[in-house]
Protein backbone atom coordinates (compact mmCIF):
# COMPACT_ATOMS: atom_id res chain seq x y z
CA UNK A 1 0.00 0.00 0.00
CA UNK A 2 1.15 3.13 -0.70
CA UNK A 3 2.10 5.51 2.43
CA UNK A 4 4.22 8.46 0.88
CA UNK A 5 4.19 10.59 -2.29
CA UNK A 6 8.23 11.72 -3.46
CA UNK A 7 8.18 14.79 -5.79
CA UNK A 8 11.45 15.59 -8.25
CA UNK A 9 11.23 19.83 -7.95
CA UNK A 10 12.84 20.85 -11.50
CA UNK A 11 10.28 19.76 -14.18
CA UNK A 12 8.00 18.30 -11.78
CA UNK A 13 6.67 21.23 -9.15
CA UNK A 14 8.44 24.34 -10.86
CA UNK A 15 9.24 25.22 -14.35
CA UNK A 16 12.93 25.20 -14.11
CA UNK A 17 14.36 23.90 -16.70
CA UNK A 18 14.60 27.26 -18.90
CA UNK A 19 15.67 29.17 -16.42
CA UNK A 20 18.83 26.56 -15.04
CA UNK A 21 19.90 27.08 -19.28
CA UNK A 22 18.89 30.97 -19.02
CA UNK A 23 21.55 30.90 -15.39
CA UNK A 24 24.35 28.90 -17.73
CA UNK A 25 23.74 31.05 -20.72
CA UNK A 26 24.35 34.17 -18.98
CA UNK A 27 26.99 32.77 -17.29
CA UNK A 28 29.22 31.32 -20.77
CA UNK A 29 28.08 34.49 -22.33
CA UNK A 30 29.97 36.81 -19.47
CA UNK A 31 32.94 34.74 -19.20
CA UNK A 32 33.56 33.15 -22.43
CA UNK A 33 31.33 35.38 -24.50
CA UNK A 34 30.05 31.85 -25.74
CA UNK A 35 26.16 31.76 -26.63
CA UNK A 36 24.94 28.34 -26.06
CA UNK A 37 22.30 26.58 -27.75
CA UNK A 38 19.17 25.33 -25.84
CA UNK A 39 19.06 22.49 -27.74
CA UNK A 40 22.24 20.99 -26.11
CA UNK A 41 20.96 22.29 -22.62
CA UNK A 42 17.68 19.83 -23.50
CA UNK A 43 19.63 16.94 -23.65
CA UNK A 44 21.52 17.63 -19.86
CA UNK A 45 17.79 17.90 -17.61
CA UNK A 46 18.52 15.97 -14.68
CA UNK A 47 22.01 15.50 -14.58
CA UNK A 48 24.02 17.94 -11.85
CA UNK A 49 25.54 20.87 -12.58
CA UNK A 50 29.48 19.99 -12.72
CA UNK A 51 28.48 17.51 -15.59
CA UNK A 52 26.54 20.18 -17.12
CA UNK A 53 29.54 22.57 -17.02
CA UNK A 54 32.02 19.91 -17.88
CA UNK A 55 29.82 19.05 -21.07
CA UNK A 56 29.48 22.42 -22.43
CA UNK A 57 33.40 22.99 -21.38
CA UNK A 58 34.34 20.25 -23.82
CA UNK A 59 31.85 21.32 -26.62
CA UNK A 60 32.82 24.49 -26.50
CA UNK A 61 36.60 23.88 -26.07
CA UNK A 62 36.37 26.24 -22.68
CA UNK A 63 38.91 25.62 -19.60
CA UNK A 64 37.16 26.39 -16.47
CA UNK A 65 37.03 24.96 -12.47
CA UNK A 66 33.49 22.85 -12.73
CA UNK A 67 32.75 23.50 -9.43
CA UNK A 68 33.70 27.26 -9.15
CA UNK A 69 31.34 27.66 -12.31
CA UNK A 70 28.63 25.55 -10.95
CA UNK A 71 28.66 28.07 -8.13
CA UNK A 72 28.62 30.98 -10.08
CA UNK A 73 25.77 29.46 -11.68
CA UNK A 74 24.23 28.92 -8.26
CA UNK A 75 23.92 32.63 -7.76
CA UNK A 76 22.56 33.69 -10.81
CA UNK A 77 19.79 31.06 -11.28
CA UNK A 78 19.10 31.53 -7.35
CA UNK A 79 17.76 35.34 -8.80
CA UNK A 80 15.76 33.68 -11.33
CA UNK A 81 14.51 30.83 -9.23
CA UNK A 82 13.12 33.67 -6.44
CA UNK A 83 12.09 36.58 -9.44
CA UNK A 84 10.60 34.50 -12.62
CA UNK A 85 10.14 30.49 -11.80
CA UNK A 86 6.50 29.50 -11.90
CA UNK A 87 4.62 26.12 -10.93
CA UNK A 88 2.95 23.95 -13.26
CA UNK A 89 -0.67 24.96 -13.50
CA UNK A 90 -2.91 22.29 -10.67
CA UNK A 91 0.72 20.97 -9.11
CA UNK A 92 -0.48 22.96 -5.83
CA UNK A 93 -3.78 21.59 -6.07
CA UNK A 94 -2.48 18.30 -6.34
CA UNK A 95 -0.10 18.41 -3.40
CA UNK A 96 -2.68 19.57 -1.04
CA UNK A 97 -5.20 16.63 -2.22
CA UNK A 98 -2.38 14.45 -1.27
CA UNK A 99 -1.37 15.72 1.35
CA UNK A 100 -4.73 14.54 3.34
CA UNK A 101 -3.79 10.68 2.82
CA UNK A 102 -0.11 10.21 2.27
CA UNK A 103 3.24 11.96 2.99
CA UNK A 104 4.40 14.56 0.18
CA UNK A 105 7.79 15.19 0.42
CA UNK A 106 10.63 16.44 -2.28
CA UNK A 107 13.94 14.85 -3.91
CA UNK A 108 15.64 16.83 -6.16
CA UNK A 109 19.00 17.41 -7.98
CA UNK A 110 18.80 20.63 -6.55
CA UNK A 111 19.96 22.37 -3.45
CA UNK A 112 18.22 22.11 -0.44
CA UNK A 113 18.10 25.94 -0.45
CA UNK A 114 16.60 25.96 -3.36
CA UNK A 115 13.55 23.87 -2.92
CA UNK A 116 13.19 25.74 0.73
CA UNK A 117 12.50 28.77 -1.51
CA UNK A 118 10.30 27.35 -3.81
CA UNK A 119 8.37 25.74 -0.40
CA UNK A 120 7.86 29.01 0.71
CA UNK A 121 7.56 31.05 -2.51
CA UNK A 122 4.32 28.96 -3.17
CA UNK A 123 3.28 28.44 0.29
CA UNK A 124 3.85 24.59 0.72
CA UNK A 125 5.20 24.71 3.83
CA UNK A 126 2.00 22.67 5.21
CA UNK A 127 1.79 20.30 2.80
CA UNK A 128 5.78 19.19 2.24
CA UNK A 129 6.99 16.68 4.96
CA UNK A 130 10.42 16.03 4.13
CA UNK A 131 13.36 17.94 1.95
CA UNK A 132 16.34 16.24 0.10
CA UNK A 133 18.72 18.17 -1.96
CA UNK A 134 21.69 16.98 -3.54
CA UNK A 135 24.01 17.99 -0.77
CA UNK A 136 22.20 15.36 1.07
CA UNK A 137 24.01 12.24 -0.96
CA UNK A 138 26.79 11.32 -1.89
CA UNK A 139 25.11 9.35 -5.14
CA UNK A 140 22.95 11.16 -7.58
CA UNK A 141 20.33 10.13 -9.77
CA UNK A 142 20.32 7.67 -11.73
CA UNK A 143 21.46 6.21 -8.57
CA UNK A 144 19.07 4.99 -6.24
CA UNK A 145 20.26 6.77 -3.20
CA UNK A 146 18.33 10.03 -2.61
CA UNK A 147 14.49 7.60 -2.98
CA UNK A 148 16.46 5.47 -0.89
CA UNK A 149 17.20 8.09 2.18
CA UNK A 150 13.99 9.44 1.62
CA UNK A 151 12.20 6.31 2.60
CA UNK A 152 13.99 6.07 5.00
CA UNK A 153 13.93 9.54 6.82
CA UNK A 154 9.86 9.09 6.30
CA UNK A 155 9.80 5.85 7.85
CA UNK A 156 8.19 3.94 4.97
CA UNK A 157 9.54 1.34 2.44
CA UNK A 158 10.61 1.76 -0.85
CA UNK A 159 7.93 -0.04 -2.21
CA UNK A 160 5.83 1.89 -0.22
CA UNK A 161 6.60 5.60 -1.95
CA UNK A 162 5.49 6.67 -5.49
CA UNK A 163 8.07 9.00 -7.09
CA UNK A 164 6.78 11.89 -9.71
CA UNK A 165 9.77 12.65 -11.82
CA UNK A 166 10.42 14.41 -15.60
CA UNK A 167 13.45 13.05 -16.24
CA UNK A 168 15.29 10.02 -17.49
CA UNK A 169 17.68 9.56 -14.35
CA UNK A 170 15.12 10.53 -11.93
CA UNK A 171 13.07 7.65 -13.13
CA UNK A 172 15.76 4.81 -13.73
CA UNK A 173 16.31 6.17 -9.73
CA UNK A 174 13.52 5.43 -9.10
CA UNK A 175 12.83 2.31 -9.93
CA UNK A 176 16.43 1.09 -9.05
CA UNK A 177 15.02 2.21 -5.71
CA UNK A 178 12.14 -0.39 -5.98
CA UNK A 179 9.59 2.92 -5.98
CA UNK A 180 6.49 3.20 -7.73
CA UNK A 181 7.07 6.24 -10.71
CA UNK A 182 4.82 8.65 -12.32
CA UNK A 183 6.48 10.36 -15.08
CA UNK A 184 5.38 13.80 -16.10
CA UNK A 185 6.36 15.10 -19.83
CA UNK A 186 7.36 18.15 -18.92
CA UNK A 187 10.86 18.14 -20.31
CA UNK A 188 10.93 14.84 -22.20
CA UNK A 189 8.40 13.28 -24.69
CA UNK A 190 6.60 10.02 -23.63
CA UNK A 191 8.67 7.58 -25.71
CA UNK A 192 11.74 8.47 -23.66
CA UNK A 193 10.08 7.67 -20.38
CA UNK A 194 8.60 4.32 -20.91
CA UNK A 195 10.78 2.98 -17.78
CA UNK A 196 7.91 4.79 -15.49
CA UNK A 197 5.16 2.94 -14.40
CA UNK A 198 2.71 5.31 -15.63
CA UNK A 199 3.16 8.89 -18.06
CA UNK A 200 0.87 11.41 -18.23
CA UNK A 201 0.99 14.59 -19.40
CA UNK A 202 -0.70 16.60 -16.66
CA UNK A 203 -0.39 15.12 -13.06
CA UNK A 204 -4.52 16.84 -12.66
CA UNK A 205 -5.12 13.32 -14.99
CA UNK A 206 -7.74 11.08 -13.01
CA UNK A 207 -4.99 8.53 -13.95
CA UNK A 208 -2.66 9.54 -10.99
CA UNK A 209 -4.86 9.40 -8.75
CA UNK A 210 -6.15 5.74 -9.91
CA UNK A 211 -2.73 4.45 -10.15
CA UNK A 212 -1.98 5.79 -6.29
CA UNK A 213 -4.77 4.09 -4.85
CA UNK A 214 -4.99 0.73 -6.80
CA UNK A 215 -0.88 0.29 -5.68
Amino acid sequence: MIKAIVFDMDGVIIDSEYQHFLAWKQLFKKQKNVDLEEKDFQQLIGTLDQYTVKNYFKKYHVRGNALKWRDKKKKIYKKLLQQKVKMFPGVKQVIVKLSKKYKVAIATSSWRKEAKIVVKKFKLQKYITKIIGKEDVRNHKPHPQIYQKMAKRLGVKEEECVVIEDSIPGIIAAKRAKCKCIAVTNSYPAKKLKKADLIVKDLRNKKVSFFIQKN
